[in-house]
């Protein structure tokens, strides 16, 4: 917003792709201390699932609610320059530098179309435009969206398992909370028996030297990359968004960009926005970026959540206290009356509530199905080490292989190594979408 504009210019767009590769240093070196670290907590209590108290450094955030934009969605561009103007020229932000807007993944998308579009009027015109995209739920719902497709095959096999005839090899955001839940199961069992198996043969802190031996066995294989490549991963980003961890996150979907390009998860809007997302945390001048990583979310009560989470409540508050008869006139009335109630609540929550222990959340049990589960594994891959990572492309498991390349290719097909063959052309991607989506930027 100065005279050098908002973006560094000493990055080369090669260092920028590197980050990309699903070998670069950071990510296998987070790979490896996220591994050892979720299975040491899968012998704990709480198990691989339970979150650590957490109190935010930073304090709650204030909210605000305005009235609705009424017969506006983000379907089309003239909608959205609609609702960007509106909010750009309100009396709360028409003198600001900058304004942040964020949203679900769509409102996202759409924003960083019409930024490239027309930068002279979002980035060199005050207010600037800096957008946020809704990591939780929407974000979070998405990240594990695209790996649940293409690990769907052994998941609908666990549900078998166990009877639970509620799963979806293809759920949608509505399905979320029920199928985090068998997530949930899924990780805690894999986990188990990864720790019970390792204690008759190599430890699994030894990583590479873990996952090399697991491979032999096709079954076993299975279990361990789940985990590798797709639980832990999501556990550490729902912590991430928890701890406001920016840093953290901007890793991750790094890491997760081979996933969303795979043909089985198909994330085609959000393999742009992992991009995006990445080069707005790595380009912007201080002390924006340093803003931009401190407001990546938004704190709640104790920890944080996405930018979509305010009005995901916001919604839920309208439907659960208008009824019946519902008006635009009664929607923007609960509105206005909700920014002094809510204030209200909070500071009488925290007079009356200041002597209280703080509230923990309480997990359902799953010990029953996680046994269930751990004794499919033992009667059908093994008990032992050298049991489990003995040499054998059988479908031991009994998956529907129709996804996984059927039983004459089943190792070239596996779902992690579908995940490596995204890889290729990775650099092509990044570039492109760099140059569709920031044309206006001067690298190195």
């Amino acid at each position: 917003m100065g005279a050098g504009g908002i973006f560094r210019t000493d990055m080369d767009i090669e260092d920028f792709i590197d980050g990309f590769s699903m070998y670069a240093p950071d990510i296998l070196l987070n790979q490896r201390i996220r591994w050892s670290a979720f299975l040491d907590k899968a012998s704990t209590p709480g198990g691989v699932w339970e979150s650590e108290l957490y109190n935010s450094p930073y304090p709650p955030t204030r909210f605000h609610y305005h009235c609705p934009i009424w017969d506006r969605l983000q379907s089309s561009y003239e909608d959205v320059n609609f609702e960007m103007d509106t909010m750009r020229q309100s009396s709360f932000h028409r003198l600001s530098d900058a304004i942040m807007m964020g949203g679900d993944g769509l409102s996202y998308m759409r924003m960083i179309h019409r930024l490239a579009q027309n930068p002279r009027m979002f980035l060199q015109t005050v207010p600037v435009v800096l957008p946020r995209m809704g990591e939780n739920p929407h974000g979070l719902f998405h990240f594990m969206h695209g790996d649940w497709r293409i690990w769907s095959p052994l998941i609908m096999r666990l549900a078998l398992v166990v009877g639970n005839q509620q799963l979806k090899a293809d759920p949608s955001i509505v399905d979320f909370n029920s199928h985090q839940h068998f997530l949930r199961v899924v990780t805690q069992a894999l986990a188990e028996y990864v720790v019970e198996i390792s204690r008759t043969g190599t430890d699994y802190h030894v990583c590479r030297s873990f996952l090399a031996d697991a491979e032999r066995n096709l079954s076993f294989a299975y279990i361990v990359f789940f985990l590798h490549m797709f639980a832990f991963k999501y556990l550490e980003y729902r912590n991430a968004v928890r701890r406001n961890d920016s840093k953290c996150l901007d890793r991750l979907w790094r890491e997760n960009l081979p996933s969303t390009r795979t043909a089985k998860a198909n994330k085609t809007n959000y393999r742009q926005m992992s991009v995006i997302l990445v080069y707005w945390g790595s380009l912007l001048v201080e002390p924006l970026q340093t803003f931009y990583h401190n407001s990546r979310t938004l704190r709640w009560i104790y920890g944080h959540v996405g930018w979509d989470m305010p009005i995901e409540k916001l919604n839920h508050w309208i439907r659960e206290s208008i009824v019946c008869n519902t008006t635009k006139e009664q929607i923007a009335q609960f509105i206005r009356r909700l920014n002094f109630m809510q204030h209200v609540l909070r500071v009488m929550k925290r007079m009356v509530w200041s002597k209280r222990a703080r509230d923990t959340n309480t997990l359902k049990n799953i010990d029953v199905d996680v046994q269930k589960i751990k004794e499919f594994l033992r009667d059908n891959i093994g008990h032992t080490y050298a049991e489990a990572t003995s040499p054998c492309d059988q479908n031991v498991l009994a998956v529907d292989m129709s996804d996984w390349g059927g039983l004459r290719r089943p190792r070239a097909r596996a779902p992690f190594n579908q995940l490596r063959g995204a890889q290729g052309g990775y650099r092509y991607y990044v570039r492109a979408q760099l140059a569709k989506l920031c044309p206006w930027h001067h690298w190195l």
